[in-house]
C-alpha cells in the first residue's frame, strides 16, 4: 500500500443527498489494481472514485465509462447518465461491450441490487457473468 493521496477524494466531497460516499484511498487503490490486471474494458456503475482514479494516460482508462445520476460528470466524454431504477435505459451501443463491471449501490436492499444486476447483464460480454467479472461492494 502506498501513502500517497488520492487526488479524487481531496478534489470531491461526498454529497450525502446522492448518498455519495467514496471507498477509501487503499479500498481504490487495490480496485484498481485488480482491473489493470484483469481487464480490459470496465464499466463504473455509480463508482465516480474508481473510474476518475484510473490512470489518464492508460489504455484501460480510455477504455472505461462511468454511468452515474451525478450530472457533475457529464463533461467526461465517457460519462452515462445512469438512473439504476430503469436499467433498460441504457445506451444500446454499449450492451455487451465491457469485460468487468464494478457496482457500488447507494442501497442495499434486493431490489436495488436486482437492478444493478440487470444492468451488469446488459453491459457484459455475451455470455453474461461467466463472460466478464464483476467487483461489488456491500
Amino acid at each position: 500500500m502506498t501513502d500517497k493521496p488520492n487526488g479524487f477524494l481531496k478534489r470531491h466531497p461526498e454529497k450525502a443527498e446522492h448518498n455519495q460516499y467514496w471507498y477509501s484511498a487503499h479500498t481504490i487503490e487495490k480496485i484498481v489494481e485488480e482491473l489493470a490486471a484483469s481487464a480490459t474494458r470496465v464499466a463504473c456503475l455509480s463508482t465516480p472514485s474508481i473510474y476518475f482514479s484510473l490512470p489518464r494516460d492508460s489504455p484501460l482508462r480510455s477504455e472505461a465509462w462511468l454511468f452515474d445520476l451525478d450530472e457533475q460528470w457529464a463533461s467526461d466524454p465517457h460519462f452515462v447518465r445512469y438512473d439504476f431504477n430503469v436499467p433498460e435505459n441504457l445506451p444500446v451501443h454499449l450492451h455487451g461491450a465491457f469485460d468487468c463491471v464494478v457496482i457500488d449501490p447507494p442501497f442495499i436492499t434486493r431490489e436495488v441490487w436486482d437492478k444493478y444486476a440487470q444492468a451488469a447483464r446488459l453491459l457484459l460480454q455475451p455470455g453474461g457473468v461467466a463472460a466478464g467479472k464483476l467487483i461489488t461492494s456491500k
